[in-house]
């Protein structure tokens, strides 16, 4: 008698086991193995969070458009430390912060770990430069449902979420916020861009300026961070993802000089000067209310 397997029979799916960091990110915005365990999953220990960690492959695959490292949610200070090469078991998840009506992108992790340690001190990666001329995206950064590196900025820094990142020196664009937050440009792009005179990076139509990326710095980081600011240090960080920014997490507090002051023209006051004033309008809706309108009216005229 010949066995015959009926179509119908479940198929078992094979254990994930030593699947590499590069296999789980895949050359997308969410991982190909969601909701999935997987064992083995070996990298070193970069760095440490409240609820858990990062890790990195030593060993590069041949494609730039997959992330070598990924998250570790520990649910709790983790008890493994930085050089520490390690080998997690866990479930593939994609977690987004927030709402579902603010549209954020979800970041890669591994849920429900089990780690074991195999070595105690390894080699960190080398961090990848943010601002050699041809890597970031320099027009538009854009959710899509094609998956481009060269071209769109957010699938570029897809392609690098969680791994060590660094830029070597640039300008500050955006001042620190209460956040502890700011934007700067790799000094290779501040040329190829519309800067005024300020030191603010101006946005047209047909650029988005991918190339800025947000700094985020820890709370012992006091120091005030103005727009025309430079740092001449390197900025070394990992590339992490929050609320609608992909940023820079530091390692170590940010050196900037400060002390490049920008030299603001004075307008001189004659009898016959023109009066020059600004106003925000970002908000303002032909839909509001007819008093409101009315009201801001009156404030520009008078």
């Amino acid at each position: 008698l010949a066995l015959v397997t009926s179509a119908c029979s479940p198929q078992v799916k094979q254990p994930l086991n030593n699947i590499k960091i590069s296999e789980i990110q895949g050359c997308s915005h969410e991982s190909p193995y969601v909701g999935q365990k997987v064992y083995g999953v070996e990298g070193v220990v970069t760095h440490k969070f409240s609820n858990g960690f990062t890790m990195q492959s030593i060993d590069n695959d041949s494609q730039d458009c997959s992330s070598e490292a990924l998250f570790v949610m520990t649910g709790e200070y983790p008890s493994v430390y930085p050089g520490q090469f390690v080998a997690v078991d866990g479930v593939v998840n994609e977690y987004s912060a927030g709402d579902k009506n603010d549209h954020n992108l979800s970041r890669t992790e591994l849920d429900n770990p089990k780690i074991k340690i195999i070595k105690e001190k390894a080699s960190f990666p080398n961090p990848i430069t943010l601002g050699k001329m041809g890597t970031v995206p320099m027009n538009f950064i854009k959710q899509s449902n094609e998956f481009d590196i060269h071209e769109n900025g957010l699938d570029y820094y897809e392609s690098l979420e969680f791994m060590l990142v660094e830029i070597s020196r640039g300008i500050v664009v955006g001042p620190k916020n209460t956040y502890n937050e700011f934007f700067v440009l790799p000094d290779e792009y501040i040329k190829e861009n519309n800067i005024s005179e300020l030191g603010a990076l101006n946005e047209s139509q047909l650029d988005q300026n991918p190339e800025k990326i947000m700094i985020d710095t820890a709370s012992s980081f006091t120091q005030k961070v103005n727009v025309g600011d430079h740092f001449e240090k390197p900025i070394v960080g990992i590339l992490d993802y929050s609320f609608g920014n992909y940023k820079i997490w530091t390692i170590s507090s940010p050196v900037i000089d400060s002390h490049k002051t920008l030299k603001v023209p004075l307008l001189e006051i004659e009898g016959k000067a023109l009066s020059v004033a600004s106003y925000n309008v970002e908000n303002l809706s032909r839909f509001d209310d007819q008093s409101r309108i009315k009201k801001i009216g009156c404030q520009i005229v008078e």
